[in-house]
C-alpha cells in the first residue's frame, strides 16, 4: 500500500516506475502529473541514437518530444513549453548551432544542451556564442547525462544563464 504522499505515475511509458513525493493536495484541488515531469526536446538525426536518448530519459521520468534536424527543433519549441533543449550539432536541414541562436533569441531562459562528436575548442566557443547552456562531448555515459540535466534544470542555474547571455550581448 502506497502512503497518501507517494503516488504512482502512470503519465511516464508502461516499462518503467516512477514515483514521486508529492505533498497531499488541497481539498478540490488535483495534482497534474504532466506538470511534475519535465518536458525535454531532443533534436538527433541519427534515429538509433535518438531512439535511445528518448527511451533512457523516459525511465527517468522526463516527458520528451524527438525531432530530426534543427528546423523542425525551431519549429517544435515553439509549438510546446519545454524545460530543456537538448540539439545535435551536424544536422541536415539546419544544424544545431544554428537552431541554439534562433531557439535562445525566442527564450533567454530555456537550458539548451548541445552533443557533438566533435569537440575542438573552436566549436565549445560557437556553442557558447550561440547561447548554448552546456556542451556535451559524444558519446555520454546515461547516467552522466541524467545528472547534467537535472543540474540545467535548477532554477537558479537558469537565471544565472540567461545573465550571462545578456552579458554577452
Amino acid at each position: 500500500m502506497l502512503s497518501p504522499s507517494l503516488q504512482y505515475d502512470q503519465s511516464v511509458p508502461p516499462h518503467s516506475s516512477c514515483f514521486r513525493r508529492t505533498r497531499l493536495p488541497e481539498i478540490g484541488m488535483m495534482p497534474t502529473s504532466e506538470a511534475a515531469h519535465p518536458l525535454l526536446m531532443i533534436a538527433e538525426d541519427d534515429l538509433v541514437l535518438q531512439r535511445l536518448l528518448k527511451v533512457t530519459l523516459e525511465r527517468a521520468c522526463y516527458r520528451v518530444i524527438a525531432v530530426a534536424n534543427g528546423a523542425e527543433a525551431v519549429s517544435t519549441f515553439q509549438q510546446h513549453n519545454f524545460d530543456l533543449v537538448m540539439l545535435d550539432i551536424m544536422m541536415p536541414v539546419m544544424d544545431g548551432l544554428d537552431a541554439c541562436a534562433q531557439i535562445r533569441n525566442i527564450s533567454t531562459t530555456i537550458p539548451i544542451l548541445l552533443l557533438s562528436a566533435f569537440s575542438s575548442m573552436e566549436v565549445k566557443l560557437k556553442a557558447k556564442h550561440r547561447g548554448a547552456s552546456l556542451f556535451l562531448h559524444k558519446p555520454i555515459r546515461p547516467t552522466d547525462l541524467k545528472q547534467h540535466i537535472q543540474s540545467l534544470l535548477q532554477k537558479p542555474f537558469c537565471i544565472q544563464v540567461a545573465q550571462q547571455r545578456a552579458a554577452l550581448k
